[in-house]
Order: C-alpha cells, then structure tokens, then sequence
C-alpha cells in the first residue's frame, strides 16, 4: 500500500507505473476508513503544479527541448527542472490553471515525457 489517494490521482499513478513495466493494483479503502476526498481538475480553478518525472527513456537534451516547445520555458529553466528530475526523480515545472495543466500534461505524454499533476500547495 502506497497510501490512500483520490480515485483520478490513483489512477494516473497506476498508468505510469504500467507504463514503466510495474504491475501495480488499486484497492478501495477498507469499511469504517475514509476516503481521500475526490479531486479533479474541472472541480476547481485553482492553480495546480505540473511535474516532471525522471525518465531513461530520452534524453536530457530531448527532454529539456519537449519543455521549450510545449510549456514555452527558457532553454535554462527547461535544463534545469530535467537536471532535477534526472537527479531527484521529480522536479517542478510550475503552477498553472487547470485548463492549461490539462493541455501541458496531455502534450508531454504525447511526447512520452512522463509528468505528473497535483493540486498545488498539497504535501
């Protein structure tokens, strides 16, 4: 058990894990626990961070390029949230809204540039 997670936030951890070749399975919480409450993107129109996760796959040049290109970061910001990631295993790209969270997300998937999304200002 990893820990309890909103449904939409499980599932996208279990895609990626997949995706990486780690079978993982999601359970619900046990009776008389209670669930981590639900959030998504079109509940709110808070800001939401976007971030980066270590990937072997490509590049750090490739990387930093995918996030010139889509996010618009300078090529100095793009290096250095891909140096994080590559070092820490996640780095922060930024804060933005849901709608432009969504689009960023969806383009580096596309891209295969593996990314992640939370709520900003949770731990």
């Amino acid at each position: 058990l990893i820990e309890e997670l909103p449904f939409d936030i499980a599932v996208s951890y279990k895609v990626e894990l997949e995706r990486r070749g780690i079978s993982c399975e999601m359970v619900p919480a046990e009776d008389g626990e209670e669930a981590a409450p639900h959030t998504s993107l079109e509940d709110t129109s808070d800001l939401w961070e976007l971030g980066l996760l270590r990937n072997a796959h490509y590049s750090r040049e490739r990387t930093s390029r995918c996030l010139c290109q889509v996010v618009g970061l300078s090529e100095s910001d793009a290096f250095e949230a891909t140096s994080q990631a590559y070092r820490l295993g996640v780095a922060l790209i930024d804060e933005f809204h849901s709608e432009h969270v969504e689009y960023f997300a969806a383009e580096l998937t596309r891209l295969g540039i593996a990314v992640c999304v939370v709520p900003a200002g949770d731990e």
